[in-house]
């Protein structure tokens, strides 16, 4: 198995510590800070740690873990002085007719030689431990390796429980991070929709459609196509020919270039919004009242204006089309295109 090249962790103590990379790792398991019993990590692992023996590629360098110490061998028994015996005084010859003498009794104390308050029977100093206690060193030895391989053991359970709790807490905020971009997508979609529904009743109505094209023509002065836009005979079609023939005329084109009325600017923009639209008395048509404003530059100069106007438009159908029958057109004025404050 190939092993990455970077995102290991390891455990020192009872503290985890990376991420590192393997190069490090190695470095570690050659110093001996790390040997075979040692935990190590990658997310290659899952929500499990493994111990460096477990990983072929790293456990060749390991070195074993440290076996205790082998206990000190038993004290060799000192040697015991036996007391000397006091030499048998020669046998005293016993007079004729006399009575024998009654033996002394022996003392009931200790032995000769044995230290005081050693009651007797006891085992001098240096008499080596009987044959059970010879096995003390290897239970404790066994005693050991068990609790290190408990303690092994709850480490990596606790280790695993924390990898899964970490599992569990990273899917919990991605199911929130998900939750909330789709509450915020799903305001976001309805805002979007009702602005454009608003849009489109305000802006997309074919008939103020219709009227923008017919007016935008009429600010270029193209009479003969906006001419098309208007019911035959009808007051609008009669004003678009006067005034196509005004400005034909060039004294009243110099009148009214001296006066500045009606003279034709550069648009940077136009736009018509609906304003209000009923049918008419006799249902023969539609009232259409229309806001347009015209976004152009102030004079000679490079200042921008908003020029406003209000205009009441009646339109009739004529052969399955929407025709123009009248204008009124009421102008409210040049504004600053930011803050609509009116300019002088």
């Amino acid at each position: 198995m190939t092993l990455e090249p970077t995102g290991w962790h390891y455990v020192q103590g009872n503290e985890k510590r990376g991420p590192i990379s393997l190069d490090e790792i190695r470095q570690l398991i050659e110093a001996g800070t790390l040997v075979a019993r040692s935990h190590v990590w990658h997310k290659s692992f899952g929500a499990h740690w493994r111990k460096v023996q477990d990983i072929p590629e790293l456990s060749k360098g390991a070195a074993p873990t440290p076996a205790a110490k082998p206990a000190a061998p038993a004290p060799k028994p000192a040697l015991t002085l036996k007391p000397r015996l006091p030499t048998p005084a020669a046998p005293v010859a016993k007079p004729q007719g006399a009575t024998p003498a009654v033996p002394a009794a022996k003392p009931q104390g200790p032995a000769l030689g044995a230290p005081a308050g050693v009651p007797a029977g006891a085992p001098a100093a240096g008499t080596p431990a009987p044959a059970d206690a010879a096995p003390a060193a290897e239970e404790d030895e066994e005693a050991k390796k068990k609790k290190a391989d408990a303690l092994d053991e709850a480490l990596e359970a606790e280790l695993t429980a924390r990898g899964q709790v970490e599992a569990e807490r990273r899917k919990f905020l991605i199911r929130v991070a998900v939750g909330v971009a789709v509450v915020v997508g799903g305001i976001g979609l309805a805002i979007g929709i009702r602005a454009y529904l608003k849009h489109k009743r305000l802006y997309g109505d074919p008939l103020v459609i219709a009227y923008g094209e017919f007016a935008d023509l009429c600010y270029s002065k193209k009479f003969d196509e906006a001419l098309a836009y208007c019911e035959d005979g009808s007051t609008a079609a009669r004003a678009l020919v006067k005034e196509k023939t005004d400005w034909e005329d060039p004294v009243k084109v110099r009148i009214r270039r001296h006066s500045g009325i009606g003279v034709s600017k550069d648009v940077l923009f136009s736009r018509y919004k609906l304003l209000e639209k009923t049918m008419r008395d006799d249902e023969t048509g539609v009232v259409l009242k229309i806001e347009r404003t015209l976004r152009t530059f102030r004079g000679d100069t490079p200042a921008q204006q908003l020029l406003l106007s209000e205009h009441t438009v009646i339109m009739v159908p004529v052969d399955e089309d929407w025709k123009i029958r009248s204008i009124t057109v009421f102008e409210k004025g040049a504004f600053e295109p930011y803050s609509r404050k009116p300019l002088d």
